[in-house]
């Protein structure tokens, strides 16, 4: 699970997967993923979220984008090892 962050003038992001205005209904302006908070979460506690309102579904990200994120995760300096493996022990 990996959050999503406005990009802000000035400010240091990390450029691993850029996300641009428009991109996604959710994504209202130029945005990054913040690998540095991403976690590990059972499929279960994601559709319980979901269904109780804990986390908000914003629609389907495009292919396009998707692969993005997950190819962002392996070049990012700042996602965690272990989220690192989980994610390439996943993929195969």
């Amino acid at each position: 699970m990996v959050s999503i962050s406005t990009i802000r003038d000035g400010k240091y992001y990390d450029n691993s997967c850029v996300l641009k205005a428009g991109e996604h209904d959710f994504i209202k302006r130029d945005s990054f993923v913040l690998y540095s908070r991403a976690r590990i979460e059972p499929a279960e506690k994601i559709m319980k979220g979901v269904e109780c309102n804990e986390f908000i579904y914003k629609g389907i990200m495009n292919a396009n984008s998707f692969q993005s994120i997950c190819d962002g995760l392996m070049k990012s300096h700042h996602a965690s090892p272990k989220v690192k493996k989980f994610f390439s022990d996943s993929v195969g």
